[in-house]
């Protein structure tokens, strides 16, 4: 007999079964293989999963995807609140708005300046097929304005 050698049934000789840790690796592990689960799935997560996955390659995205959901389930169980699921297009938007702001932000930086009114003047210019819907400035300020283009 050994002192405490473990059998294939996770006894210990001495007949007492042995007692399970959940280490930080176990956890990771689990968290891990729930990010690698996103992949495919439309969902906030999912999203940034994929993006991540572009920029980092799948095994360190998959593992910032698994310190995300760490830091969902922390939170969750830190504050007792409810997990609000987020859209894919929600994640696009906030994403696509980030590029937006850095993008203005950098050709301040250079000394380019976006001319709004040289750039009304000459949709203006560009008459419509339909009458009732104006000139091309009138089109824009209509239809993409509101969805924030030249913010």
């Amino acid at each position: 007999m050994t002192d405490g050698a473990m059998t294939t049934t996770g006894m210990t000789d001495w007949g007492r079964k042995r007692r399970l840790t959940y280490s930080a690796a176990s956890i990771g592990g689990a968290l891990r293989l729930a990010a690698w689960a996103l992949m495919r799935s439309k969902s906030y997560l999912g999203a940034y999963l994929r993006r991540q996955r572009g920029r980092l390659g799948a095994p360190k995205a998959i593992t910032a995807t698994a310190h995300k959901l760490a830091r969902i389930v922390y939170a969750l169980v830190r504050f007792g609140g409810e997990y609000v699921k987020r859209s894919e297009a929600e994640y696009t938007e906030q994403v696509r708005g980030r590029l937006e702001r850095q993008l203005k932000r950098r050709a301040k930086e250079l000394g380019f300046e976006v001319p709004r009114k040289q750039f009304l003047e000459l949709l203006a210019q560009a008459k419509s097929n339909r009458a009732d819907k104006g000139n091309g400035a009138d089109i824009f300020l209509q239809f993409a304005e509101p969805a924030g283009a030249l913010r």
